[in-house]
């Protein structure tokens, strides 16, 4: 009789128990889902994954992005369907129950798994597959995860819901382009971030400007850690519609571009209806892009980015209406183009460029017909033949300051050319002393233009009259000629027909009877400066030429004297003479 009553009393504590827990999480027992059979949780990995798994008493739950456990219900039909569908340490789902859906009332159920109301799996590796899992979401949005694999986009993906998350296994989730009509991957939500995965773009030429993926009018959304890759055409159109959405801004992060060389493949297009695209690109690579990045009206600041190999203007930005500003920052980027288009061509006015390093091999850094734009603090290298001025100045307004300037080549042109560019400031660059042609060139165009505190500087131009610009303590420089006088085997003076082609000559005289020097006009431009010293211990005879070499008087320069000359109008004239001999 005890015994009886002692199993009596220790089964109603037991249901008690039962029932006190039960009632605790809101749920019946039967309608737990055991979704993995282990004794201990497991390390929870360092990417902010969703993890799966079950607490020693096997039922069923799921740790959050924080690390919260959250119990959730299941059916009683699909009770037993779970058990081992995902790796709790990977997230990798079983592949011999791929099958098997959470809901079976729900269309498409086989197409995901809903772990949770804001986390989806993606089963089914096409377009449609995709799409059913975004719908899965609902109006609040939440993430869809892609597994690794191969994913045949075939029709548009579109994102339905503001705060959608569409997130890959990194470069083993690729998306791969299998059709050219319409969008591959369409977002007008706010809020939706892109991470990643990798977008084969699969070679496809993109029909009337449509591409891989596109995101407008979208506010707050995110690109982060996606790889574009066998791009033909355009890759990612993003923007908006100022009039539909003028407050949109975007942000693409850690994402590479690779294209193929080919003539129309495009990594980044903003081109947009009207202004107002806020764009920020940082901590990117394009690759072997016809061009990659096209704006029009867009205001973009980028940062930290590598632009290598490629065949066409790295960054092409212009305007949709005249007087349509960008107000744009480049800066922290790495250049290396090498064929004859800019590396940054800008149709619009008020950009700023800094801190970026240009290795050009043959064409223009920076050209705009823009104004107000700065340009500061870069380093500019040439390598090879130079066929432009390195900054190719037609706007007004211009600041050009603390840049540094290295031609490798002894043939290469102008570092900074002026065409149709007035009221500009250009001070304390450096300009390499191994170029032979001059530092800046101006004509007659270029007008109210001040140059202060450059070292090595040397101007050039043609039809330009002097007086239209400005020049404050530049230290002057652009190569140096060195002339010898051999003897004059008829005991006279050693006549020589000074050319000058730099700005600094030196002359040696081996003649014991003088060197008569007489002043070239071939190749002379308006406003060159020639200065002109005597290193021998004969001296150089120079004659007051009437319409060729206008001095104060002739000039017998002894060794180390100096003769500074200008050329004006059709004739040398002297500015300015010193007698230094020992």
């Amino acid at each position: 009789m005890r015994k009886i009553i002692l199993i009596f009393f220790l089964s109603f504590i037991l249901i008690f128990a039962v029932s006190a827990e039960a009632q605790r999480r809101n749920v019946t027992p039967q309608h737990w889902v055991p979704l993995i059979k282990q004794e201990q949780e497991p390390a929870t990995p360092t990417q902010g994954l969703a993890i799966i798994y079950a607490d020693p008493n096997g039922d069923g739950v799921y740790k959050n992005f924080e690390g919260e456990k959250t119990y959730f219900a299941g059916t009683n039909a699909t009770y037993n369907t779970f058990t081992n569908l995902i790796d709790a340490n990977t997230l990798a789902i079983d592949e011999t129950n791929r099958s098997v859906g959470i809901n079976q009332t729900t269309p498409d159920a086989n197409a995901y798994l809903h772990i949770s109301d804001k986390y989806i799996v993606c089963k089914i590796f096409t377009s449609a597959g995709i799409n059913a899992c975004i719908d899965a979401l609902g109006s609040e949005g939440g993430e869809v995860y892609l597994p690794e694999g191969t994913y045949s986009i075939t029709t548009e993906v579109s994102i339905d819901y503001d705060n959608t998350t569409i997130r890959g296994a990194g470069e083993s989730t690729i998306l791969q382009m299998d059709t050219n009509a319409g969008w591959g991957i369409n977002n007008e939500k706010d809020y939706v971030t892109f991470k990643d995965f990798v977008v084969d773009c699969n070679g496809k030429d993109w029909q009337s400007f449509y591409a891989s993926v596109r995101m407008y009018n979208a506010t707050g959304s995110k690109m982060e850690n996606v790889t574009f890759k066998n791009i033909n055409s355009r890759a990612l159109y993003a923007g908006c519609d100022e009039t539909v959405n003028d407050k949109s801004f975007l942000i693409i992060d850690s994402c590479c571009f690779l294209g193929n060389d080919a003539s129309g493949s495009l990594g980044l297009c903003t081109i947009t209806g009207d202004a107002g695209a806020k764009i920020t690109i940082s901590n990117c690579h394009f690759q072997d892009l016809a061009k990659a990045i096209l704006a029009e009206d867009s205001l973009l600041l980028i940062n930290n980015c590598s632009f290598e190999s490629c065949p066409g203007f790295n960054i092409y930005a212009y305007e949709s209406a005249a007087n349509s500003s960008q107000y744009s920052v480049v800066s922290n980027c790495y250049f290396s183009n090498g064929t004859v288009y800019e590396d940054i061509y800008i149709k619009s006015s008020y950009w700023i460029i800094s801190n970026n390093i240009f290795r050009n091999s043959s064409s223009i850094s920076i050209s705009s017909a823009g104004d107000y734009h700065i340009i500061s603090d870069n380093i500019f290298i040439t390598p090879t033949d130079h066929i432009f001025g390195i900054i190719y100045i037609n706007g007004d307004y211009w600041i050009v300051t603390d840049n540094a300037f290295y031609l490798e080549a002894n043939d290469a042109d102008y570092c900074i050319q002026f065409d149709n560019g007035d009221n500009c400031a250009v001070g304390s660059n450096i300009f390499d002393t191994d170029v032979d042609t001059a530092a800046i060139y101006m004509d007659a165009d270029d007008t109210g233009n001040i140059f202060y505190g450059n070292q090595n500087t040397s101007f050039s131009g043609s039809n330009r009259v002097y007086g239209d610009f400005k020049v404050y303590s530049n230290f002057v420089h652009a190569g140096i000629d060195e002339d010898t006088i051999a003897n004059d085997p008829n005991n006279s003076p050693a006549a020589h027909t000074l050319i000058p082609t730099a700005t600094y000559v030196s002359l040696t005289c081996q003649n014991p009877n003088t060197c008569d020097i007489v002043m070239s006009e071939t190749g002379a431009e308006q406003g060159q400066i020639c200065i002109i010293t005597n290193l021998s211990s004969y001296a150089c005879d120079f004659a007051d030429t009437a319409g060729v070499s206008e001095l104060a008087g002739a000039f017998a320069m002894e060794q180390y004297d100096i003769l500074e000359l200008i050329y004006l109008s059709d004739r040398w004239v002297e500015r300015c003479r010193s007698d230094n001999s020992p």
